[in-house]
């Protein structure tokens, strides 16, 4: 093993308390000091709100492309420029967004797309060679493992790793904050914007569905439990629990937990209703299944690798209340099952997702002469 001190650079989207991008680079730091401990080795990340931009790689000896949809042009060139010069290069759980929903429905079908419509071809040319020559490349889900395929990409080197946010369990009961619905069955809910961004482009529309089905879960007996991952997300969720105006059903979290709090609190859920990807991640870690209400390509792509496709709404649905009270009936009738189904891949991504800490980041690996 090298006995020089190594310097591992951590690319992440950093910086804008977004709990996803946060969450990611907070399960790194754990997993390295716990692996590498004893050992001079430094870790550092991208820095906040500048991600890769004006970087320059030539101090790191070691570059993970850490999670989030971060997979693009540019971290391609950065990945890319490391790899030239001798860096060893780590994709840890990466995932990529912004595909079309009609491009989406092809790759669900394994139809062949444009995938020059979101990447050059030199930059699909690049990563192929930078999967080839990394040490380890572990992407999130089976829509970015398969438009990564379709680049011609090795199929012996990327590996199908799952988000690394699956990797939290819980710690601890955190239940006095839902001591006035004891009794009761708790649905979380996680709201928020994407300045419709989304498919179907109206988060308006799906808020006023979104709206009709928490009115009749009421009904139903439920009581629910509102919370944001982003600082940008709270205000968005302020307007949906006043919209219902129903404080004696509703409690409104206005502040943005740590992850493992959040957690902890989410497994009283009976199940969640949420918005961003790392709320249902998240759910998903605490065996609380979520409906996800899939936005964008990156959702989808998420609820595909642990087996929860036929939880996610569409944001384009036309009938997403129909569609969530559908599912609720769903989830009473086989809950167990549901939990079971998504346990079993995720245990099988912690075991992936920490093989390069098994091994020591790789740094004592030297490229072949």
């Amino acid at each position: 093993m090298s006995s020089k001190n190594q310097k591992i650079l951590y690319m992440g989207w950093l910086g804008y308390k977004n709990l996803g991008d946060e969450l990611l680079w907070d399960l790194f730091k754990e997993k390295f000091h716990t692996a590498m401990e004893g050992q001079p080795w430094e870790l550092t990340s991208t820095p906040p709100r500048r991600f890769i931009y004006g970087l320059n790689v030539d101090p790191f000896d070691v570059v993970i492309l850490g999670g989030g949809s971060i997979i693009g042009q540019d971290s391609i060139d950065f990945l890319y420029n490391a790899m030239k010069k001798g860096k060893k290069v780590i994709i840890w759980g990466t995932g990529i967004d912004w595909i079309e929903k009609e491009d989406l429905k092809l790759i669900e079908k394994g139809h062949r797309i444009n995938l020059y419509k979101y990447l050059s071809k030199g930059h699909c040319e690049k990563l192929v060679e930078v999967i080839e020559r990394a040490e380890f490349a572990g992407v999130r889900g089976p829509l970015t493992y398969e438009f990564i395929k379709q680049m011609g990409a090795n199929e012996d080197k990327l590996i199908l790793s799952g988000d690394p946010g699956v990797l939290l369990s819980r710690e601890q009961e955190v239940a006095e904050p839902l001591r006035r619905f004891e009794g009761s069955k708790v649905i979380g809910v996680n709201w928020g914007t994407s300045y419709n961004k989304i498919y179907g482009g109206s988060e308006k529309k799906v808020e006023g569905q979104l709206v009709k089905a928490i009115q009749s879960l009421i009904k139903k007996g439920y009581k629910f439990y509102f919370y944001s991952v982003w600082e940008t997300d709270i205000d968005f969720t302020k307007k949906l629990y006043n919209q219902l105006n129903d404080a004696d059903n509703i409690i409104l979290d206005t502040n943005l937990h740590h992850q493992q709090y959040l957690l902890d609190l989410i497994s009283n859920f009976y199940f969640t209703i949420n918005l961003k990807l790392h709320a249902n991640v998240i759910s998903a870690a605490a065996d609380v299944p979520p409906i996800l209400l899939a936005y964008r390509y990156k959702v989808f792509d998420f609820a595909q690798s642990i087996n929860l496709n036929q939880l996610a709404v569409s944001t384009d649905c036309l009938t997403i209340e129909e569609e969530i009270l559908k599912l609720e009936q769903l989830i009473a009738s086989d809950r167990e099952n549901i939990i079971k189904n998504m346990r079993s891949p995720i245990q099988r991504y912690k075991n992936i997702i920490n093989e390069p800490f098994n091994n020591l980041l790789y740094v004592g690996k030297q490229w072949p002469s």
